[in-house]
C-alpha cells in the first residue's frame, strides 16, 4: 500500500474541488451587495434580515471569534469558503449563526473549533483538509454532517456526534487517520459511502439499531492498492440489526452489544 501516493492523489483532487467551489461561489455572489462593517474588518451580505460573513479585509488573527453582530445586524451565517486557506488555529462560532457555507474552514491550520448552538448542519467540505484539527464540539442543534465535512482531517482524535444528528454524509470522516473510537448516536439512520474510509487506526465503532443504511466501503482501507475492510476496526452492533448484517456481508469484525 502506498499511502503517500494515495494521499497526494486525493490532495490534488481536493485542491481542484476547492478551487472550483471558490470560483462558483464568486460567480454566485456577483449579484449580491457586499458590505464592509464599521470596523473595516468584515465583509458581509444581508440575507433574511441577518448578516452573512463572506470574508474579511485583513486576515483575522490565529484565534478567531466570530462576532454575533455587525452594524446592528445579527450574524446569522458564514458564507462558502469564507475562511478557507487561512492560518487560523482556533475558532468560536456564536449561537446567532444558523448556517455555515460549504468549505467555510477548508484548508486551514485550525486545531480546535467550538460551534454555536444555532447551527443546524455541518456543511459539505466544511473542514476539508484542515489537517491539524484535533477536536470539534458539535452542538445538539446539528442534524446532519455533510459530504466530506472532515475529509482528510488527519489529526482529528476526538469527535462527539450528538443525538440530534440523523445523517452522516459520504466521506464525512475520510482519511481521519487519528480517530480511534466513534459512537454513532441513536438518531442516526444513514451512514454514507466511505464515511470512515482510510481511518487506519479506528478500532471501535458503536452503531445503534436506528441505522438502516450504510454506504459502500464505509469502514474500508486500501490494501495493495485495492479496497479492503479495515482490519483494525470492530463494529459494536445489536443482534439482528441492519449494522450486524452489513458487517457480515462486508467481512468486518463485529461484536454484539446486547
Amino acid at each position: 500500500m502506498n499511502h503517500n501516493r494515495s494521499k497526494w492523489m486525493w490532495g490534488a483532487v481536493c485542491a481542484c474541488l476547492a478551487m472550483t467551489m471558490m470560483m462558483l461561489f464568486t460567480a454566485a455572489s456577483a449579484g449580491a451587495e457586499e458590505l464592509i462593517d464599521a470596523s473595516g474588518q468584515w465583509r458581509y451580505v444581508l440575507e433574511g434580515g441577518g448578516a452573512t460573513i463572506t470574508g474579511y479585509v485583513v486576515e483575522p488573527s490565529e484565534d478567531l471569534i466570530i462576532p454575533s453582530e455587525l452594524d446592528g445586524y445579527a450574524v446569522t451565517g458564514i458564507g462558502e469558503d469564507a475562511f478557507a486557506f487561512t492560518s487560523l488555529t482556533s475558532a468560536i462560532i456564536p449561537d446567532s449563526v444558523t448556517s455555515i457555507g460549504e468549505g467555510a474552514f477548508a484548508y486551514t491550520d485550525l486545531t480546535s473549533v467550538i460551534i454555536g448552538e444555532g447551527v443546524t448542519s455541518i456543511s459539505d467540505w466544511m473542514f476539508i483538509h484542515s489537517e491539524r484539527l484535533t477536536g470539534v464540539i458539535i452542538p445538539n442543534s446539528v442534524t446532519s454532517i455533510g459530504e466530506s465535512a472532515f475529509f482528510q482531517c488527519e489529526s482529528l482524535t476526538s469527535v462527539i456526534i450528538p443525538n440530534s444528528v440523523t445523517s452522516i454524509g459520504s466521506r464525512a470522516f475520510f482519511g481521519c487517520e487519528s480517530l480511534t473510537y466513534v459512537i454513532i448516536p441513536n438518531g442516526v439512520t444513514n451512514i454514507g459511502d466511505e464515511a470512515f474510509f482510510r481511518c487506519y487506526f479506528l478500532t471501535s465503532v458503536i452503531i445503534p439499531n436506528s441505522v438502516t443504511s450504510i454506504g459502500r466501503d464505509a469502514f474500508h482501507d486500501y490494501e495493495n492498492e485495492h479496497t479492503a475492510p479495515n482490519p483494525n476496526v470492530t463494529l459494536h452492533v445489536e443482534k439482528d440489526s441492519y449494522a450486524a448484517q452489513y458487517a457480515q456481508e462486508n467481512n468486518l469484525a463485529y461484536v454484539y452489544t446486547d
